[in-house]
């Protein structure tokens, strides 16, 4: 069996393996063309510093998706 450590442009490297899109919450690192875990508490990353979508009870605040807190 062989694994990948490299891919080509237009394809990300994962688990060893060379895709063509990253599964949610990883982003596509077209610089080392590889696919890197979002920060915590975010499902979708458009680059390593903007969150497209948080999990479930969280919103982006700042540079991170916070917690909703109801009341104080």
């Amino acid at each position: 069996m062989s694994y990948c450590t490299l891919c080509k442009s237009g394809s990300y490297l994962l688990n060893n393996t060379c895709i063509s899109s990253g599964p949610q919450e990883y982003w596509a690192n077209n610089d080392a063309n590889r696919c890197d875990p979002c920060l915590d508490n975010c499902e979708n990353f458009q680059n390593e510093y903007t969150c497209d979508l948080c999990k479930e009870n969280y919103y982006w605040y700042e540079d991170r998706s916070e917690e909703r807190r109801v009341g104080k």
